[in-house]
């Protein structure tokens, strides 16, 4: 490979939240180490930004264990505490809808209701014939 494409090393960055939180540092260095040999000069001044704010950076909300997601992975808790992006991203999954207009989602969303009100009125009317047996 001659360079680097810019898309990879991003790819590449970012895979750096998943690996341990004492290892970020040493798979950066490599990571550095890699881009360097390659002798893709765009690549490394995009990873020495990141270097300089994610890595070295001491304010704290750029700190790499506010972004690192290792435990949280391993562990099962969402990797982000934004409800809304959890959301969307359980109702694009639910839906599973490429190019999504506004008609095919209401019609997803209107199906889903039917299930959970049928469920439930399923539930009442055997708990309303358990508690008349009881009687």
């Amino acid at each position: 490979m001659e360079h680097l494409s810019i898309k990879m090393v991003v790819k590449m960055i970012l895979s750096l939240s998943f690996v341990p939180l004492n290892d970020v540092l040493i798979v950066a260095a490599r990571l550095k180490r890699y881009i360097i040999e390659e002798k893709s000069v765009d690549v490394l001044c995009l990873f020495e930004w990141f270097q300089t704010e994610y890595l070295e950076n001491d304010v704290s909300s750029k700190k790499i264990v506010f972004w690192n997601v290792f435990e949280r992975t391993r562990q099962y808790i969402p990797r982000t505490t934004n409800s809304l992006e959890v959301y969307h991203r359980h109702l694009n999954t639910f839906i599973d809808i490429k190019q999504t207009s506004i008609i095919p989602i209401l019609n997803e969303l209107k199906n889903e209701q039917f299930i959970v009100e049928n469920k439930s009125s399923i539930f009442c009317m055997i708990t309303n014939q358990n508690a008349q047996k009881i009687r």
